[in-house]
Order: structure tokens, then C-alpha cells, then sequence
């Protein structure tokens, strides 16, 4: 009879009883649940995150480019325009700010040619102008509510000098 070493006897009964035990897979149960709701957690504070900045990322589009159209209008708002609805009055130099505010609001009405309205593009922006305490300042503030519920209202404030101000006696 040929006898085997005992460590090969000691292996063949481990490798019989190889595995894991039911209390030792209800502890990886356990904490592969935590990891899993700890990174659902945080997927769904991304998506979150996300779309609020998706949504700013809108109002402030369509303010800055609101801006932009409001600062071209007032470069072509001039004496020597080739358009003549694009040229300021004679009494323009007395209130120069005011004349500057009735032109953007005649351009924000205007829907005859949408190239040159100055028409906001969202119902949710408002825009108000006013004259500053001098009358060469037209002030024009927008306000919006944040999309984050912890800000509330904003604002954006733009000054401008009418540029053919410069060419009044």
C-alpha cells in the first residue's frame, strides 16, 4: 500500500470545504447596498447639479446677448446713421438718456424685421430702464429668479452713455 504524505490529505479536505458562508456573503450584501446607495446618491445630485446649470446657462445667454444687442444699437443710434429711424432727434442732446430709452423701446416692439428687435428672448427675464441721476446714464437692470432655490431673485445691471452724445453741441 502506498501512503501519501498528510499534507496532501490536509489539502484535498480544504479544497472539500472551500467558500464562503452564508454570514460572510450577507456582509458583502450588506456593504455593497451602502457603496451602491452612496453612489446613487451622489448620481442623482449630479444630475440635479446639471440641470440648474443648464438653466442658468440660459438666462445668462439670453441676457448677455440682450446686452450685446442693446450695446450694437446704441453704436448705430447716431446722427450720421444711413437709416434715418436710426438717427437721433434734434432735441436728442437735451436728454440724451431718454432718447436712447425710446429708440431700445421702439426696437423692442418693432416685430417688422426680428434681425434688429431688441425684444427679449425669455418671458422669465424682465428688463426695466431708467435714467440715472444724470441725464447721460440710461441704467438697465434684469431680473430673474435663480434656478437655485437658495439665491432667489438676481440682477444684472448695465450703465450706458449714449455714444452720439459726444457729437452734441
Amino acid at each position: 500500500m502506498i501512503r501519501r504524505p498528510r499534507w496532501h490529505q490536509r489539502t484535498v479536505r480544504l479544497s472539500m470545504q472551500s467558500g464562503f458562508t452564508l454570514v460572510e456573503v450577507l456582509i458583502a450584501a450588506v456593504v455593497m447596498s451602502a457603496m451602491m446607495a452612496a453612489v446613487g446618491r451622489l448620481t442623482v445630485a449630479a444630475l440635479a447639479t446639471g440641470r440648474l446649470q443648464g438653466e442658468r446657462t440660459r438666462i445668462e445667454a439670453a441676457v448677455s446677448e440682450n446686452i450685446q444687442l442693446i450695446q450694437k444699437a446704441d453704436s448705430e443710434f447716431r446722427f450720421d446713421a444711413p437709416n434715418p429711424a436710426d438717427q437721433p432727434s434734434s432735441t436728442a442732446c437735451s436728454d440724451p438718456s431718454a432718447a436712447l430709452k425710446a429708440y431700445i423701446e421702439t426696437r423692442s416692439s418693432a416685430s417688422t424685421d426680428p434681425s434688429r428687435s431688441l425684444r427679449l428672448r425669455l418671458p422669465d427675464v424682465s428688463r426695466t430702464m431708467r435714467s440715472a441721476d444724470t441725464a447721460d446714464t440710461l441704467v438697465i437692470s434684469y431680473g430673474f429668479e435663480a434656478p437655485e432655490r437658495s439665491i432667489g431673485r438676481e440682477y444684472r445691471v448695465l450703465e450706458l452713455n449714449p455714444n452720439f452724445q459726444a457729437l452734441c453741441p
